[in-house]
């Protein structure tokens, strides 16, 4: 019995020195902004030596705009280029998606969500000093900070509260921009265009008239030549459209990449939290004859994991950062805020045949494998026999040529078709997947409302608190790859040719 009741009293100065406020409410502590004391419609807490605010009043007053994630219980606020993220009950913040250990996470007391004061002022470029004597927290940020606004509703539950956005940051149609500025391969490829216009225009001094064939054998050159001049100088052009929507593909395919390791990192995050937490108990059970040391060596198994997981999943983050940057003309290393998501949008009542046909007719790849047969046309049709024994061969070899050349445009048309015809068909299954996940998450989403309630009341544990939470984040990550990949292939869809092209 005293055993048990040792391992319990272990047990709740555990959780409580993980999940509660130690400190008095009313402690007398004063905040102030460039001198001016602000007036919280919650006073500041001192939570394990650290001040805490109210999440609203903090934000505002540091000029910053914020929002709130009901499903995620997440805070993310935004000031000109910095962005910071916090999530409930976790002790990792991150600024501009970079992690940030905290020395105490964000919570909700007495119905208000208090945030860490130190941690907020200094991710958004501000100067923190404790003046003991007084008991005040001075800041001094870059400018005046603004009025206090009283708010009578929770944060967590406010009706201005809409679905988590990034604030600013670069947006899609701006990283576009970007590559375009940035390509060489754009820059090359309308070089080659403007080299293909003066001979084109090289091409048509050197003709009078239009040749019968068989004819004249320098008129028929000179035509042949202007043809393929011209023919040459619409390829190029061609050829730059297909770099554009080559690199348009890969600057999405890069960027919904980044948005699904963000949110990878994120789950391993959580899983790294709740495996030092498991760690934690068992460790406390162990200590009072209540657990094995087996129990405990899975546990720290399970805790070395967690961590390399979330190695990797920051590496993996970095390399897809250093990707989407060479696109983009950024420092490798640099991890932009991104702006945009996109919205699951399904394809409707799109007739598969009409799509590929439509595809195909319009197909880039399609277009310039057809101007190779014209090219290899002109050369059997203006064939210059010379008189030699040779002519036989060569204008035989000149037919192979174009008979190649058809078989090439024919097998483009087919590799066109059976990609449309995939891709559609990923699609749908998609959308298929994307209303039996949806019905998951929204029933894990009120599962942790409800482990939330139990909590507060006092029925539930830590440990039922991050489980509900992992199970919640991984269907969110889940879902956000099953969003990107539609937004990609729905791309594809329309020109399939880029992403066979896509590096």
């Amino acid at each position: 019995m005293k055993k048990r009741f040792s391992y319990l009293l272990s047990l709740s100065l555990l959780a409580s020195s993980l999940l509660s406020v130690n400190a008095a409410q009313a402690t007398g502590v004063q905040v102030q902004i460039n001198g001016q004391v602000q007036q919280f419609d919650q006073p500041a807490i001192i939570y394990n030596d650290f001040t805490m605010v109210p999440l609203r009043g903090i934000f505002e007053a540091l000029g910053a705009d914020v929002k709130w994630d009901d499903s995620a219980r997440r805070i993310t606020a935004t000031k000109d280029t910095t962005e910071v993220r916090l999530d409930l009950g976790s002790k990792t913040g991150f600024v501009n998606s970079k992690p940030v250990p905290l020395d105490v996470e964000a919570r909700i007391v007495e119905g208000r969500t208090m945030v860490p004061l130190r941690f907020i002022s200094e991710a958004f470029g501000s100067e923190v000093k404790w003046d003991n004597k007084t008991k005040t927290v001075l800041i001094t940020t870059n400018q005046p900070a603004l009025q206090q606004v009283d708010k009578d509703k929770d944060e967590s539950t406010s009706s201005d509260q809409g679905e988590a956005t990034v604030g600013e940051g670069l947006t899609y149609e701006q990283a576009i921009k970007l590559a375009f500025e940035h390509s060489k391969d754009l820059k090359s490829a309308k070089i080659d265009i403007e080299k293909a216009d003066k001979s084109l225009e090289g091409a048509s001094d050197a003709i009078d008239f239009i040749p019968a064939a068989g004819g004249n054998q320098a008129a028929s050159s000179a035509f042949t030549g202007w043809n393929k001049a011209q023919t040459a100088y619409f390829m190029a052009k061609k050829q730059y459209e297909i770099k554009e929507e080559t690199l348009e593909f890969d600057v999405k395919s890069a960027y919904n990449e980044i948005l699904v390791r963000q949110e990878a990192k994120k789950v391993a995050q959580v899983s790294l939290e709740n495996a030092q937490l498991k760690k934690q108990v068992i460790d406390v059970k162990k200590d009072n004859g209540m657990a094995s040391s087996f129990e405990a060596t899975q546990a720290n198994f399970a805790l070395e994991e967690a961590k390399a997981n979330l190695d990797a999943a920051t590496k993996g983050l970095a390399d897809t950062y250093a990707k989407f940057n060479r696109l983009i003309g950024k420092n490798a290393n640099e991890q932009v805020v991104l702006a945009s998501k996109p919205n699951f949008e399904k394809l409707g009542n799109v007739d598969l045949d009409t799509t590929v046909s439509q595809v195909v007719t319009g197909s880039s790849a399609v277009w310039l494998a057809e101007q190779n047969v014209h090219l290899a046309t002109l050369d059997v049709k203006y064939f210059t026999f010379s008189g030699t024994t040779n002519d036989k061969i060569a204008y035989e070899q000149t037919q192979l040529e174009k008979d190649q050349a058809q078989v090439s445009a024919a097998s483009t048309k087919e590799q066109i078709e059976s990609a449309v015809r995939s891709i559609y068909y990923n699609i749908h299954q998609l959308e298929q997947q994307h209303d039996a996940l949806k019905s998951n998450l929204e029933k894990a989403q009120e599962a942790l409302k409800l482990v939330q309630v139990r909590y507060d009341a006092g029925m539930a544990t830590a440990e039922d608190m991050f489980e509900a939470k992992l199970a919640t984040e991984q269907l969110q990550q889940q879902m956000l790859g099953l969003v990107t990949q539609h937004d990609t292939l729905k791309l594809a869809l329309k020109k399939p040719w880029v992403a066979g092209t896509s590096r």
